[in-house]
């Protein structure tokens, strides 16, 4: 009996392929970022820096399925976080005196 040989190449099994998957999590991620960067806008303009932390960590996990994103939006969660540190200990100083 004769060998086929199986070329390597996209399933016709009815999986979807990877450029879908890859579509679909694009999609998912454009949709919820925009959400969370109107939070994270909002929060901002209310001066509520324990929410930009959390709408920024809130990007920053999500962005992780998508790549390089994470390490941005890591960057803002602990420059945030530095900055209320910074704010609060003003605030302490500036009471006590």
């Amino acid at each position: 009996m004769p060998t086929t040989r199986r070329e390597s190449g996209p399933s016709t099994t009815g999986k979807r392929s990877r450029p879908d998957a890859l579509k679909r999590i694009v999609d998912l991620y454009l949709t919820n970022s925009r959400t969370l960067i109107g939070t994270l806008r909002e929060a901002v303009i209310r001066h509520d820096a324990p929410g930009v932390v959390l709408a920024a960590h809130s990007l920053k996990s999500s962005s992780a399925n998508v790549g390089n994103l994470e390490s941005a939006w890591a960057q803002l969660e602990l420059l945030v976080e530095k900055h209320e540190r910074v704010v609060l200990a003003l605030y302490a100083q500036t009471a006590a005196a």
